[in-house]
Formats: structure tokens, sequence, C-alpha cells
């Protein structure tokens, strides 16, 4: 009978290591804390939303983008955090291809999300006598942009490849499947959504400085 051991194997890359040993402390102890600050900032933009003496639609609206990203990193995070410490074969890759999923679907969202920002963004630049905090905001969504798109350009392929076969999008041909799950790389997969991580962390931090600008959080 055949061993899942040598059909699904799992390549240890040294270039992942390495990653993974500098970034040993969000497995650990790093992991709670960012969840509990992704869980914080979901609260926030809840309270926005339902505060009514809050009637400033450009901040509502930039809430409800800083909950949403908030979400996808609570998700992904999630996700990988147990990737990490599986050590069963077929969870480990079923949990890479639920990290693909979110990342592929994320990435196809992240030009109308970035539009509404920078259009909330011109307007303040438009409207205020010192818009040179608006400015630098706009600047670090262009360098967010760019990471986005070198992101694109090195993984979108792999990624679809995997999405496409995912339940619900998957080829009715098993033999197909399993190809398509060997080529599925925990730790390559590891090391993309540590990196889609790192970037998406950019943009919140964006959405964090214009909240705090115009709101003051009571936590």
């Amino acid at each position: 009978m055949e061993n899942l051991d040598t059909l699904f194997r799992l390549n240890r890359r040294s270039d992942i290591d390495d990653m993974m040993d500098n970034n040993h402390d969000l497995f650990t102890s790093g992991y709670e804390n960012k969840i509990d600050m992704f869980e914080l900032n979901i609260k926030r933009s809840i309270h926005i939303k339902n505060e009514v003496s809050i009637q400033d639609e450009n901040v509502k609206s930039m809430s409800d983008i800083f909950g949403n990203i908030n979400m996808i990193q609570v998700d992904l995070l999630s996700i990988v955090y147990y990737m990490f410490y599986e050590k069963r074969i077929l969870p480990k890759i079923y949990l890479s291809r639920q990290s693909v999923l979110l990342i592929y679907e994320s990435l196809n969202d992240f030009d109308a999300i970035r539009g509404k920002v920078r259009k909330i963004l011109n307007e303040h630049i438009a409207n205020s006598d010192d818009n040179r905090f608006y400015i630098e905001l706009i600047d670090r969504t262009e360098i967010f942009k760019n990471k986005i798109l070198q992101f694109k350009n090195k993984n979108f392929d792999y990624l679809k490849e995997i999405r496409m076969n995912i339940i619900g999008h998957r080829d009715p041909d098993f033999g197909k499947q399993i190809e398509v799950m060997s080529q599925s790389d925990p730790y390559a997969i590891l090391g993309i959504s540590m990196y889609f991580d790192e970037i998406i962390q950019s943009f919140n931090d964006i959405l964090y400085d214009y909240l705090t600008k115009h709101i003051k959080f009571e936590d």
C-alpha cells in the first residue's frame, strides 16, 4: 500500500527554516499577543460602527476596512499557527491549502480596498489646510501597493493552481486532486503566509494611524 510519507513529501527549506527561527516568538507568546491585538482592533471597529456620536462617514468607512483587515490577519495567523505545529501529513496539507484560499481571495479584494482608502485620503488632502499627514499615508499606500504587486508576481500562479482545486472548485478527477495536493508544500506556503501577513500589517498600520488621528480609542 502507498505510504503517505513518500506520496506527499514535506520538503524542509533552509530559507523557510531561517525565517521561522527569526519569527519563533510568533508561535509562542507572540501568537497570543498578536491575536489579542487583532481582537481588540475588531472590537474597536464594531464600537465605531455602532457609536451614534461618530457621524464622519469617512471614519466609519476606514474603520470597516480596519476591522476586515484584522479579521483576515486573525484567520491567517490561526491557520499558520496550527499548520506550524501539526505533525500529520494530510492535516498539515489541508491547513496549508486553507491558507492559500484566504490569501488568494484577499489578493483579489485589495485593489478595491486600497482604492477606497486612497479616495478618502485624497478628500482630506483637498480639504485640509495642513495635509502633510494624509500625504504621508498616501505615500505608504503606494509602498503597500508595490509590495502586493511584487508578491502577486512571484506567487499568484502557484496560489491559483492550489486554489482552483480546493473544495467547491476541485477537479472531480481524484488523480488530479492527488497531484495538486502533492504540490501543496506546507513549508513553502508557511513562508508565503508569513510574508503576506507582514505586507498586510503595513496596511493595518496605515488604517490605525488614520483612525487614531480622528478618534480616541477607549479600550
